[in-house]
Formats: C-alpha cells, sequence, structure tokens
C-alpha cells in the first residue's frame, strides 16, 4: 500500500500572517553568499513554506533538483546547522501545524491558488519598507530624461504596462522588450540623450539576456530599478533598487498579479513627483483623445 496522504500543511491563519511568514523567511535567507542552486531552493522554500516543512531532505532536493547534499549546504550556508534546523525555522515563521477544514470548492487548486495571490499583495507592503523603496524608485525614474525601461520574454508585458502609462506624462520613454544587438544599441542611445534611469522587470524564469542586459547598462552609468519577485538572484549586483512582490507558482503558468500592482503603485507614486506638471501632461492627453475620438464613452 502506498503512503496515505499527507494531512494540508501548516499554513498561517490570516493573510496578514501569511505576508509576516514570507517576511522571515526572507529575512532568513538574506545577507549570505548563495550559490545559483541554493538560491533556487531559497525561491523554492519561499514559495513553498507550508508544503515543505513535512518533505525530507532528499524529498527537497527532488523538487528542486539538486543534491541531497546541496539541501544541507544550503542549510549551513544561512547559518544553520543543518536541515533539522531549517525545518524548525520554518515551522516557526509558519505557525504550529494544524488541520485545515476546506469546503468542496477550496479543494480545486485554482481556488486554492487564490489565497497565495492574496498573499503576495499583502506582502508588497512590507516587502518594499511600507513603499518607501517604490517612493525613491520613483524619483529617481522620473528624473531620467530620456526613461528606459526592459523587459524580456514573460516580463515584457510589465515593461509595455509600464511604458504605454508612463507616456502619458513623461515626456520620453523608451521601452526594449526584445533581445539582441538591439538592446545595446537602445542603451547606448538613450545614454547619449540623456537617459539615467533603467527600469528593468526580471521576473521567473530569469532570462540571461536581461542580467547581460544590467550589465551593460552598469557599465554605461545608468542607475537601475529593478522589478521581480526575490532580492536574491543574482541580479542583485547591478541594480540600485530592487522593489519585490511574488509571483504565483501554483498554477501551470506564474501569474503575475502582485508585480502588476507594484507597476501601478510605481507609477502612481510617479506621478505625485511632480504634481503639477504630471496633471497637466495628462489633461492634455485627454484633449487630444477626445478630438481624435479614440474612446468610444
Amino acid at each position: 500500500m502506498g503512503k496515505p496522504p499527507r494531512k494540508a500543511a501548516a499554513a498561517p491563519d490570516t493573510e496578514a500572517d501569511r505576508y509576516d511568514a514570507y517576511s522571515t523567511l526572507v529575512d532568513l535567507f538574506s545577507g549570505h553568499d548563495l550559490t545559483r542552486s541554493q538560491r533556487k531552493v531559497a525561491q523554492y522554500i519561499l514559495d513553498n513554506a507550508s508544503e515543505v516543512v513535512f518533505l525530507s531532505a532528499s524529498e527537497l532536493a527532488d523538487k528542486t533538483e539538486v543534491s541531497q547534499p546541496s539541501i544541507s549546504r544550503f542549510a549551513q550556508a544561512i547559518g544553520l546547522p543543518g536541515y533539522a534546523s531549517l525545518i524548525r525555522e520554518l515551522r516557526q515563521a509558519l505557525g504550529a501545524p494544524r488541520v485545515v477544514r476546506r469546503t468542496q470548492a477550496a479543494t480545486d487548486e485554482v481556488v486554492e491558488s487564490l489565497a497565495t495571490e492574496a498573499a503576495n499583495l499583502l506582502a508588497i507592503d512590507k516587502a518594499n519598507d511600507g513603499f518607501q523603496r517604490v517612493e525613491k524608485a520613483a524619483q529617481l525614474l522620473v528624473s531620467s530624461d530620456p526613461l528606459v525601461t526592459l523587459g524580456f520574454r514573460a516580463s515584457a508585458s510589465l515593461a509595455q504596462y509600464f511604458a504605454f502609462f508612463a507616456r502619458k506624462f513623461h515626456r520620453d520613454v523608451r521601452l526594449i522588450d526584445a533581445g539582441g544587438s538591439y538592446v545595446t544599441d537602445t542603451l547606448e542611445q538613450a545614454h547619449a540623450a540623456g537617459a539615467r534611469a533603467l527600469l528593468a522587470f526580471v521576473l521567473p524564469r530569469y532570462p540571461r539576456e536581461a542580467f547581460d542586459a544590467l550589465e551593460t547598462a552598469r557599465a554605461l552609468g545608468y542607475q537601475t530599478v529593478v522589478v521581480s519577485n526575490t532580492e536574491l538572484a543574482p541580479f542583485r549586483r547591478y541594480a540600485e533598487h530592487v522593489l519585490v512582490a511574488g509571483v504565483g507558482s501554483s498554477l501551470v503558468f506564474n501569474s503575475q498579479a502582485a508585480p502588476m500592482y507594484l507597476t501601478a503603485a510605481l507609477l502612481d507614486y510617479m506621478c505625485k513627483v511632480n504634481p503639477t506638471t504630471t496633471q497637466k501632461q495628462l489633461d492634455n492627453f485627454d484633449r487630444g483623445a477626445l478630438a481624435r475620438h479614440v474612446f468610444d464613452e
């Protein structure tokens, strides 16, 4: 006979508890010189902590596609004696295990994933120091003319969203949403025209070309703001500001609900840097759109 299914994993009682647990784990993992495989383990734990508390070291190794010794080395890399200590830390962060009563509808993984999305949204505030990071990033981005934004593959849609709305109040926004030599051309041309800030969206799976672009931007003298789901990725050394929003990984494809909200909040803070000028630009757009019958209202 096979093993009976495990009980529902330990989980915080409220969404506020969820983001407190997430923040506690981020603090535990941050500030260490982790290898690429160790960062992969850390991110898996952040995304699936309530599952990991029930896994053996070998099971976690299988889940993260690393060797079992790598799991032990990860625990030691973050200052713990071993895997058992790591599990104790997870349990403390999550609270005592409990059995969750679920309705029939809530057994559907799509429905259950909504709780993760809500937790990711609630975590944005604390992960970004009460939006202080967002405000500082907004001031930097507004001061750059031109302003460059980039995002590749799954991150391209966020860069496009940002550029679309930023152009309504910023004079010159230049979008890079595809790789190749075009990236360096655009970065060089924008910098020659006066650009000093770059906003990059780097979400899982992290494209290598995004790291190459950030390295090029650093060499040219750009100050960089990165929107990502973690501060543990190797792009950190290229970024003056990292804005964090969790990515939902419960479904077949990742959900970017929290990064999308964070992007909208960043645009809002940018509008508040020079509110009078911004309002004039928005009014000009509305008058032009009305004259051209852009919208059917």
